[in-house]
């Protein structure tokens, strides 16, 4: 997880959320990560209700969501903080020398299963990567040939 930290690496994201009590959350699913028992795939997710809140029905940009002010929700335990508590990516990243992100990407609710509401995600940058989900792209009346 070290490259996360590195000079000009971006996480981060845009959202529209309709719902007041939760918004698109930014996940990180983890290998390498020592939790013990259990088949599933340890997460840690970035929600913008425990980063300074968020406005109803507004396009909202969040950068560097690895900084040491983001807060992390976990779902497993890890370096003294039980599952579905905070802490910064760094600290996530010091109890877990072992772990890698494998996989990336927006979910609709957060660790709290409050998946309510209309919800949109755009803009989702990992590293130098990002994906700009355009509307009309594709027509449906061409079968998706432009």
């Amino acid at each position: 997880m070290a490259d996360v930290f590195g000079p000009g690496f971006e996480l981060g994201y845009m959202f529209w959320s309709g719902n007041t009590s939760n918004a698109p959350t930014f996940q990180l699913r983890l290998g390498g990560w020592s939790f013990g028992t259990g088949l599933e795939i340890p997460s840690v997710t970035w929600d913008p209700g425990d980063n300074g809140g968020f406005q109803t029905s507004k396009w909202e940009t969040r950068t560097n969501l690895q900084s040491a002010q983001g807060q992390w929700r976990v779902s497993h335990s890890t370096g003294g903080v039980s599952p579905g508590g905070l802490a910064t990516l760094r600290q996530i990243a010091d109890a877990n020398p072992n772990a890698y992100i494998m996989e990336y990407g927006v979910v609709s609710g957060n660790l709290t299963g409050n998946l309510s509401g209309t919800k949109y995600a755009d803009g989702v940058r990992y590293g130098c990567t990002n994906w700009d989900f355009e509307p009309g792209l594709f027509n449906s009346g061409s079968f998706g040939s432009g």
